[in-house]
């Protein structure tokens, strides 16, 4: 036999088992490409939803530090204490105010109450805080708190048990009062306001023949500055 032969076959032996492990060889780790494709993968950016901005409420006035001078007309209303009716008397006045912030005013007014007949003459003033709500908007409901003080001037005809007397007066009486209203904007500056108000007097005569509540009601016009 020719000695080449078997060097053939040890030759042929050798490339065939290099073959077959690097055929079934499989090389798990990805290639740097792969590594790549994967690390953008799973670092690729998120759509995060942002909050919705929190609403705040349209501010249509803002009447801090402001001032205001207004006119009044409406009614004085006062029952009789002995029952036997009551009567309002047509009534005029001014007023001013001064906004400390928005929902807190204080008010001074004055106005003039007379009967038909000028058997009755009243001018109350007073003193009020007022507090408002909704005070950004061009609606402000509000209630109001004071004292008043009622000049008087009385020459009052008046009956009991059928009996015609007439009750003279020219005084000043005074109590606390409270009450509810509410105030319109029709301007960047002007408003309107409706209120009505009761006053329960303290210091009345022990002969007065009218009953210790009175209540006011009044139409305003307002100008702010």
């Amino acid at each position: 036999m020719s000695p080449i032969l078997p060097v053939l076959a040890v030759s042929a032996f050798t490339l065939f088992g290099n073959t077959a492990r690097a055929t079934t060889t499989v090389d798990a780790s990805p290639s740097a490409s792969e590594d790549l494709s994967l690390d953008l993968a799973y670092r690729r950016p998120v759509a995060r939803r942002r909050a919705a901005p929190a609403r705040t409420a349209r501010r249509h006035v803002d009447r801090t530090g402001s001032y205001a001078l207004g006119i009044r007309a409406g009614s004085y209303l006062q029952g009789y204490a002995n029952g036997t009716g009551s009567f309002a008397d047509l009534a005029f006045g001014i007023a001013g105010r001064y906004r400390a912030a928005p929902a807190l005013g204080f008010e001074l007014e004055w106005s003039h109450a007379e009967s038909i007949g000028r058997d009755r003459i009243t001018n109350p003033f007073s003193l009020s805080a007022q507090v408002f709500g909704y005070s950004w908007t061009l609606v402000n409901p509000y209630a109001t708190v004071g004292l008043t003080w009622a000049f008087r001037d009385y020459k009052d005809p008046y009956t009991v048990l059928d009996k015609a007397m007439v009750f003279t007066t020219n005084d000043i009486v005074f109590g606390p009062h409270a009450g509810l209203g509410v105030e319109v904007g029709v301007g960047p500056r002007a408003t309107v306001n409706l209120e009505a108000r009761m006053v329960g007097y303290l210091n009345q005569p022990d002969d007065d023949p009218y009953t210790r509540a009175a209540m006011q009601t009044e139409l305003g016009f307002n100008f702010y500055f």
